[in-house]
């Protein structure tokens, strides 16, 4: 939702008989898919290639966003790290890897949230948020992106200084 967009309208430019796959690939299977030829391109969060044989390149620096139901009461008090741990969570484990960052830094925090969802997927954020007082924390561009497209849902930095992904 955030990178085909553009990637398909400029690889339509480039090269207009070309198509675009998309696949979900589980971290670990990711490096031989690659070294196979079954994938071109991975775009994301992979500390598990490093110091292997693929070119990688940054592509930006990105950090989290809290998403918030538009009418919920902690945007009028502020999203303080109390409030954060009093508030009910919806957890997004996907395929990818940028959710790791968060969750690891939790760990180490010893920060733990009243998870009441936890999803593989980003894309039903936005009716489960805009209809529910429950949080979640997700990288800022998706939540930049539901934001943008949805007049339900607010965004907040997160009440912990996080390192960005990248």
């Amino acid at each position: 939702m955030v990178f085909r967009p553009p990637l398909l309208a400029r690889l339509r430019s480039l090269a207009p008989n070309a198509s675009l796959r998309t696949v979900a690939s589980k971290p670990r299977d990711l490096e031989r898919a690659l070294e196979q030829g079954d994938v071109d391109l991975a775009i994301g969060y992979f500390p598990d290639l490093h110091g292997k044989s693929f070119m990688q390149q940054r592509l930006f620096s990105h950090h989290f966003s809290c998403l918030l139901s538009a009418s919920h009461p902690v945007l009028r008090r502020g999203l303080t790290r109390e409030a954060f741990l009093e508030l009910e969570h919806a957890v997004v484990y996907p395929e990818g890897r940028s959710q790791e960052i968060f969750e690891r830094f939790l760990a180490r925090h010893r920060v733990s949230r009243k998870v009441v969802l936890v999803t593989l997927h980003f894309m039903s954020l936005p009716m489960i948020i805009a209809r529910s007082h429950l949080i979640a924390t997700v990288p800022h561009a998706i939540g930049a992106f539901f934001t943008r497209w949805s007049d339900g849902i607010r965004a907040m930095p997160p009440p912990f200084k996080i390192l960005p992904i990248g």
